[in-house]
């Protein structure tokens, strides 16, 4: 009776062979997942640079957008009340406020733009006038002409984006160097 209860070595190793069969056969050995391992390093050595450099084209479009928005919703109020409105720069601190414009979460509040934090992350390079002074405050009329042309350039990594508002039209642009 002891006999029959006990597994003969050739009857293990060939249960241990279909078992092997239906799982697709061996396991992998340590050179094996060392060599992928290697491999996957080395994509994401590859894609890490380039996602960096994307990252940063799509804040400084993201940040120059805005920026022309922000600067068409002053020409907008200008327009719509008749009475100027402001936009006010700190090209020293990265931003820029619109004073007569509230904040959508507080009617008391003043809407700031700091392009240097989350989610921007942008330098404003420069901000000047037409005649090359430095800007730091662009007034639209009742009628929503800007007193003056402004250029503010903006940057993220390698990336900068211009956007410009013109003093006879009034058209705000951004361009790509």
């Amino acid at each position: 009776m002891h006999k029959e209860s006990t597994i003969r070595p050739s009857a293990a190793r060939e249960a241990c062979r279909r078992a092997d069969r239906a799982f697709g056969g061996r396991g992998f050995t340590l050179l094996e997942v060392t060599i992928v391992l290697v491999i996957i390093a080395i994509g994401a050595g590859i894609a890490m640079p380039r996602y960096a450099r994307s990252l940063a084209r799509y804040r400084v479009d993201m940040s120059a957008r805005r920026l022309a928005a922000d600067l068409a919703l002053a020409q907008a109020n200008a327009r719509a009340t008749g009475v100027f409105q402001q936009v006010r720069f700190n090209a020293s601190a990265d931003g820029y406020q619109l004073p007569e414009q509230a904040t959508m979460t507080s009617g008391s509040a003043r809407m700031t733009v700091m392009l240097n934090t989350d989610p921007f992350f942008t330098r404003m390079v420069s901000a000047v006038d037409g005649s090359g002074a430095s800007l730091t405050l662009l007034k639209f009329d009742g009628y929503g002409q800007p007193d003056r042309s402004a250029t503010i350039r903006l940057r993220s990594g390698d990336h900068t984006r211009t956007v410009t508002v013109d003093h006879l039209s009034g058209a705000i642009n951004v361009a790509t160097p």
